[in-house]
């Protein structure tokens, strides 16, 4: 094969074909140290750019998949070459109690709330875009990503899009990579992406209330509405309550309506409460939230009213442990 004769000059060995997707034949080699690499040859010229051009402004975040071009290739298509990952998503996932899972998604939260930092927007997140490395969530397949002032038209039309949006003539970058995140949210606790958008006080939405807890479905349903501009922001997916259950401590009774009131107080979103048959509904920055008969709902909190107050991107400050239970999700 003429690809694999002319990489010879760089000393790759083993020379595998893995697949091959809409913009790009990939493969995989070792280098002369004996680490494994993937190769990417593109056909299109604005494709292997595009890569090229995220992989220069993500090169600082940590855990993002960096692609350099192989010079001297007498190809009419271009070829990239990255560190081989070879630990997806799914797979990691099997391995983790439900626990260790949202910790995980929170570490990918994290993770992409950097890279939009950066001004970049993946616009293709689903877990065979993400890859394991020592336990952390790793970043792949830049290919159809873009900066705010690039989007013109979006072509992601897989199971973890928002179809809508798509067909939109204004897409906002972040809320469809929310989206897309709250879709592999609800992967996990379900098995599977959400077919819809969750409408809100709808059977769907009380069917998944059922079944993964109110706070659970809170977080999901604010990450997948269908007016994208209603979706939460990636800081206020981070610093949900959902997240806070991962820490232990002293325990004191606060009922759900103080949970999330104490929420959006500290994410500095104003609350406004309209009456809708037995529903109430919390509206602020980039949320509107409605739920039904929640009086009974209970969740076991900490004692401190900065449960919520995180410290950088990963730790909760003023906070030393707290044990928390929802009586749906026992």
């Amino acid at each position: 094969m003429e690809l694999i004769s002319q990489l010879s000059q760089y000393d790759f060995v083993e020379i595998s074909y893995l697949a091959k997707g809409s913009f790009a034949t990939v493969y995989k080699c070792l280098d002369k140290e004996q680490q494994p690499n993937i190769i990417l040859v593109i056909d299109s010229i604005n494709e292997c750019q595009n890569r090229l051009k995220m992989s220069d402004i993500l090169k600082d975040v940590h855990n993002c998949h960096i692609l350099k071009q192989l010079n001297n290739i007498n190809l009419n298509s271009k070829v990239l070459i990255g560190k081989y990952y070879s630990i997806e998503m799914r797979d990691q996932m099997k391995t983790l109690s439900l626990s260790q899972k949202l910790d995980f998604f929170r570490e990918l939260l994290v993770l992409v709330k950097q890279v939009h930092d950066k001004g970049v927007y993946h616009m293709d997140l689903k877990p065979s875009n993400i890859m394991v490395q020592d336990g952390k969530p790793v970043l792949i397949d830049f290919g159809q990503s873009v900066t705010e002032a690039e989007v013109d038209s979006v072509l992601n039309t897989s199971a973890y899009a928002p179809k809508h949006d798509v067909y939109s003539c204004n897409v906002i970058p972040e809320k469809f990579d929310i989206y897309c995140l709250g879709n592999m949210l609800h992967e996990i606790y379900i098995g599977q992406p959400l077919p819809a958008p969750i409408n809100l006080l709808s059977r769907q939405y009380h069917q998944l209330q059922d079944k993964v807890g109110i706070i659970a479905t809170h977080l999901i349903s604010g990450m997948t509405c269908r007016d994208q501009t209603q979706r939460l922001t990636i800081n206020q997916c981070i610093k949900h309550p959902l997240f806070a259950q991962q820490i232990q401590s002293s325990l004191e009774n606060f009922s759900f309506e103080e949970i999330i009131s104490k929420y959006e107080q500290d994410l500095d979103i104003p609350q406004v409460i309209k009456s809708a048959g037995n529903s109430d509904f919390f509206a602020g920055e980039g949320a509107t939230f409605s739920y039904a008969d929640i009086g009974n709902q209970c969740c076991t909190l900490g004692q401190t009213l900065n449960l919520y107050d995180f410290c950088g991107d990963m730790a909760l400050s003023r906070i030393q442990s707290c044990d928390v239970s929802v009586e749906d999700q026992k």
